[in-house]
């Protein structure tokens, strides 16, 4: 059971309607954020450990956003072939159901992680590799979320890469500012030092991956 220790969670419309903010919240600015609040929060465990959500919209273009190491996207070496991961070389990308638009994305630092029901809807697991140890959560076309932490806190090497998603099948291929999409992103430290072979590199290459690569990075 968790006590929480600071004002709920409301990720409410700053034009009103849905209830004050939580203290220290601060709205994003500009078109792509819309009207979503950025913020964190605290829980504490019955044990007495801390754990921070944090949370922030993330800018979705072309269905995916990035978990990317000091800002590279080698999306040459992506492997599409899962449904909700697509690891690079180095970081990987997230597949959305939405094409374009805000998905909000949540990360949990401190205590041990424990997922709650609303997150049993879709799930998914990779091994990605951090070569600067700097892997963060960004937007393609606008960048990191400064709101979110940098996830490899262990530095240089392998992670294990865990995807939880809420409200991704519908509606997919969407173009929605505000879409209901959510995700819960999680990494954890693997103990191996040796260099990765690079995501899809011994499989034959995509026809199509030089015109997404362009979408992606041309927004």
């Amino acid at each position: 059971m968790m006590i929480i220790r600071a004002t709920r969670s409301t990720w409410s419309s700053s034009k009103g309607s849905a209830g004050a903010s939580p203290a220290g919240a601060a709205p994003l600015r500009g078109s792509r954020a819309g009207d979503y609040l950025a913020w964190q929060r605290l829980r504490r465990t019955t044990q007495g450990a801390v754990m921070t959500i944090h949370q922030a919209p993330v800018f979705v273009n072309e269905g995916a956003f990035g978990i990317f190491d000091h800002g590279e996207v080698p999306i040459e070496s992506a492997d599409w072939s899962g449904d909700l991961i697509a690891p690079m070389s180095a970081g990987a990308m997230v597949r959305t159901g939405i094409n374009t638009g805000n998905v909000r994305v949540e990360v949990r630092t401190g205590a041990s992680q424990v997922s709650s029901e609303e997150w049993e809807e879709e799930e998914a697991t990779a091994l990605v590799w951090s070569p600067t140890g700097s892997l963060r959560i960004e937007s393609v076309i606008d960048g990191p979320r400064s709101e979110l932490p940098v996830l490899s806190a262990s530095g240089q090497g392998w992670y294990e890469l865990e995807v939880k998603a809420r409200g991704r099948r519908q509606p997919p291929d969407a173009s929605l500012l505000e879409s209901a999409e959510a995700y819960l992103i999680t990494l954890r430290p693997v103990p191996e030092k040796t260099a990765p072979v690079p995501a899809g590199a011994l499989t034959a290459p995509d026809p199509d991956e030089e015109a997404r690569r362009r979408r992606l990075l041309q927004g």
